[in-house]
């Protein structure tokens, strides 16, 4: 795939959350894997001019998958933190999107997306993009 390889290039697009931009006390484990995911792939854009490899992220907001109703039933996600109800509580209070709209903004993110592109699409609202600033512009005194 990789053009240092005798590939032509080509687009890989990563799955992350919202979770993944953002901590989410109901689910920290989840949360920190989401952020692995969007880290990862800022990583690897880097490397656009060797690869010919576009690097794109997409951050759902929570999505009526089979993923997330079984998310809901169990209070594990948070690790015991929570009580099963504050847990489930927390879960359905959140506004849900059609698992439709997600693949309508991949689609929008493989056509349009520059490499390290990061989109996120919650709430059954447009999908938008966001750009992470680097950590040196985010000083405050301790």
């Amino acid at each position: 795939m990789g053009k240092y390889k005798g590939g032509t290039g080509g687009t890989i697009v990563n799955m992350s959350s919202v979770a993944g931009l953002e901590g989410i006390p109901i689910a920290p484990i989840y949360g920190g894997t989401q952020y692995a995911i969007v880290g990862f792939t800022q990583s690897l854009k880097h490397y656009y001019e060797k690869t010919g490899i576009r690097m794109l992220t997409i951050c759902p907001g929570l999505t009526t998958t089979a993923m997330a109703a079984r998310f809901m039933s169990t209070k594990e996600h948070a690790m015991d933190l929570l009580d099963e109800e504050t847990a489930a509580n927390a879960m359905q209070n959140m506004q849900k999107q059609p698992p439709e709209i997600v693949a309508s903004a991949i689609i929008e993110l493989i056509e349009k997306g520059q490499n390290g592109a990061i989109l996120v699409i919650e709430n059954n609202q447009p999908p938008f993009a966001i750009e992470i600033p680097s950590y040196t512009t985010l000083k405050v005194p301790i």
